[in-house]
């Protein structure tokens, strides 16, 4: 390992405390950007809680690697789960942080996101229950394809990037956990249903805040299917153009295959 823990920081006050979670299964070619994305952060109010779901490649020696140099941050956890969602819920159960971030394991934070976190908050109305939300770096491996912001008044629509998502942990407290019989759209349920049942208030990040690799669960058929299941829960679709959307794109994912 290099000279990671000579990063030194500087002093710094009135901050808010950022916990990040990260969950992961066999990620060894990207945990390690993800952890140094986080923990190399110049910010001193920070614990990072992994959740790993017993990774057999590898991954979880780089975990280790990273939780052995930084012992006052990073917590991790290694044991079978019922899904990425029971594993973020697990995840989100051991902060200790005013906001929780939930970082995949093969995107990165930006550098300096932290601090434009906590500036934004300070600034804020002092609100219990509350999600900052900012832009997007799309990215296919490393190249670069676009850089998107979701506006929260679209939800119906599509869901805003998760992880670019800062929510407080009152929300969670107050609110509950994401939904496990949701395997692949848990959390576009979860912020359907803030925006609709709860007193929550969404603040935009006028800023790139997250690095995202396209591709994997998000972009499934089974993503696909749950979005319009949700869909259909909070009755932005009837039950029959339900059937009808999962179906032609059941079909679609069959003919370009």
């Amino acid at each position: 390992m290099d000279n990671i823990k000579e990063k030194h920081k500087q002093i710094q006050t009135n901050l808010t405390k950022i916990s990040i979670v990260t969950v992961c299964l066999n990620s060894k070619m990207t945990i390690e950007q993800t952890i140094r994305s986080v923990v190399l952060q110049n910010y001193n109010s920070l614990e990072y809680i992994i959740i790993d779901g017993e990774s057999d490649d590898g991954t979880i020696d780089i975990v280790k690697k990273y939780a052995n140099a930084y012992p006052d941050t990073i917590r991790y956890l290694s044991e079978k789960d019922k899904g990425i969602y029971d594993a973020m819920n697990k995840g989100i159960k051991l902060c200790t942080g005013d906001v929780i971030g939930i970082l995949n394991s093969d995107d990165y934070y930006e550098d300096g996101v932290f601090e434009t976190i906590n500036n934004c908050i300070q600034k804020q109305e002092k609100k219990d229950h509350y999600v900052l939300y900012g832009y997007t770096r799309f990215l296919d491996c490393e190249n670069e394809l676009f850089i998107m912001f979701k506006n929260i008044n679209m939800i119906d629509q599509e869901m805003i990037c998760h992880p670019s998502c800062f929510v407080s942990k009152k929300v969670y407290d107050d609110y509950g956990l994401y939904d496990i019989s949701f395997k692949a759209a848990a959390d576009y349920d979860f912020f359907l249903k803030l925006n609709r049942e709860s007193d929550t208030v969404f603040y935009p990040v006028n800023k790139i805040t997250t690095n995202f690799r396209i591709g994997g669960m998000t972009s499934s058929y089974k993503s696909i299917a749950e979005t319009y299941e949700i869909k259909n829960k909070y009755q932005i679709i009837g039950k029959m153009h339900c059937k009808i959307a999962k179906l032609v794109f059941f079909i679609r994912s069959i003919v370009i295959k």
